[in-house]
């Protein structure tokens, strides 16, 4: 697929058509991020990091909330 940039203020961008957003899950909300690799630019969708992480700590909350409160006290 090819695609021209588009002048945006002092800038350029590139306009991505709403299939390709459908077909990735993303829309004008999602945070991107931009890799550089050569002469290719790739696009992904920013991951939340931290996601896998913060169930771990939610599901260790749930099992032992009792006993971290006492702990806490």
């Amino acid at each position: 697929m090819t695609k021209s940039l588009v002048k945006f203020g002092n800038e350029v961008a590139v306009v991505l058509d709403p299939e390709i957003l459908a077909s990735l899950g993303i829309d004008e909300n999602t945070s991107v991020e931009i890799s550089i690799e050569g002469d290719c630019i790739t696009i992904t969708p920013a991951r939340d990091r931290d996601a896998p992480l913060a169930d771990a700590i939610e599901q260790v909350n749930d099992r032992f909330e009792d006993d971290l409160r006492r702990l806490a006290e």
